[in-house]
């Protein structure tokens, strides 16, 4: 049985569908943000080189960084409600209040892609979703067919970055991190450049010392930590789509191949060869 694509090309700003073919089991990562319902037992998530059950009804949370990929058991359904959208589409509708990309980038958690739901909670996210692809497949061109969807998108992860907080217990005080996401964003566009403790606080106007801590408040690590293990996933992406040793290194901003298959092998318990061979296989 085929499997979809991993390195598929998005041409939309957002899209949104109702999905019942087999998954992508190989780690890949999108250019775009990735809100899946998942509707079927037996669903496995392969990140960060670990296995992980997702129990039916849960949401899985992706950003642009995270390298992931979705397994089942032999013979199973894979029944999903998949959303893409380009980050740069909501962006601006974001506030000091309501943080639309809170619940992709906020995550001093074990496991903070994987939102469990209650019953409640699920039916009332997949009225959404019916509700938003019903409004997709209207005449694109009919006169407010653009904000009619923008909007959807926006009730969506709205409705999500509700749950993520009751389900973590996160309170206002907790996740009071504004210049931290504009720090995320500027990270993932400039991963091949050298990123900096004193760089990034003088590009974002603020002590070394702050800078520091909300990293470790809002991502769970340091900063060298989340921009190595950027550059690491992104590598292993780049790897598995065939991409030669040497170039990867330099693509994702490693300034020596030595240090680039230590680290490497360390996170990934392989070499970048015997990566990117095993996944051939």
């Amino acid at each position: 049985m085929q499997t979809e694509d991993y390195r598929q090309k998005f041409d939309r700003l957002f899209d949104i569908q109702l999905k019942k073919t087999p998954p992508a089991p190989l780690p890949h990562i999108h250019d775009v943000y990735e809100i899946m319902l998942v509707l079927s037992q037996g669903v496995f998530c392969n990140v960060n080189n670990r296995r992980y059950t997702v129990p039916c009804g849960s949401v899985l949370i992706f950003n642009n960084m995270d390298l992931h990929g979705i397994s089942v058991e032999k013979d199973a359904s894979y029944i999903r409600y998949v959303t893409y959208f380009q980050p740069g589409l909501v962006a601006h509708l974001s506030t000091i209040q309501t943080q639309l990309f809170e619940c992709f980038l906020y995550r001093p958690f074990d496991t903070p892609w994987l939102l469990p739901l209650n019953k409640e909670q699920c039916s009332q996210f997949r009225m959404l979703l019916d509700q938003t692809i019903s409004v997709q497949q209207g005449a694109s061109d009919a006169y407010g067919y653009d904000l009619l969807l923008q909007m959807r998108l926006a009730e969506l992860l709205i409705c999500v970055n509700r749950f993520y907080r009751e389900y973590h217990g996160l309170t206002e005080e907790q996740i009071s991190v504004k210049p931290f996401y504009e720090m995320l964003h500027y990270i993932h566009r400039h991963l091949e450049e050298e990123i900096t403790l004193e760089s990034l606080s003088k590009q974002f106007y603020l002590p070394k010392r702050e800078t520091s801590r909300l990293f470790r408040k809002a991502a769970g690590m340091s900063l060298g930590e989340y921009v190595v293990k950027c550059r690491l996933d992104r590598a292993a992406n780049a790897l598995i789509q065939g991409m030669r040793v040497d170039e990867v290194c330099a693509k994702v901003g490693f300034r020596n191949l030595s240090h680039f298959s230590r680290t490497f092998k360390k996170y990934m318990e392989l070499s970048p060869k015997q990566y990117a061979r095993a996944h051939k296989q």
